[in-house]
């Protein structure tokens, strides 16, 4: 299977640069593990009043084949994912 990248058409995506090399390190467990990457929000869209969203520091994307645990191990102490029925939240928020 070949990874692809797929943008939700009217996703805003530009990521802070900060957050940009967490991204590329969820493309490359995506080609380890033989999926695809699927991003349904960005900058754009209503969030918590406490989103890191509109400042380009957090992505939602669906589950395919990843877990929780990948996420977590794959993007670092520095970030947080939040899972939900529909896919993951992740956000870089060092503490």
């Amino acid at each position: 299977m070949t990874t692809k990248i797929w943008i939700e058409e009217g996703v805003i995506w530009d990521l802070d640069p900060i957050a940009r090399p967490g991204f590329r390190r969820v493309k490359k467990l995506a080609v380890k593990l033989g999926c695809s990457v699927h991003v349904l929000s960005g900058r754009e869209g209503d969030h918590q009043p406490d989103s890191l969203h509109p400042d380009g520091l957090a992505w939602d994307m669906q589950k395919d084949k990843f877990t929780k645990s990948d996420l977590l191990v794959t993007l670092g102490d520095e970030w947080d994912v939040i899972e939900y029925d529909w896919g993951f939240h992740c956000e870089y928020d060092p503490k």
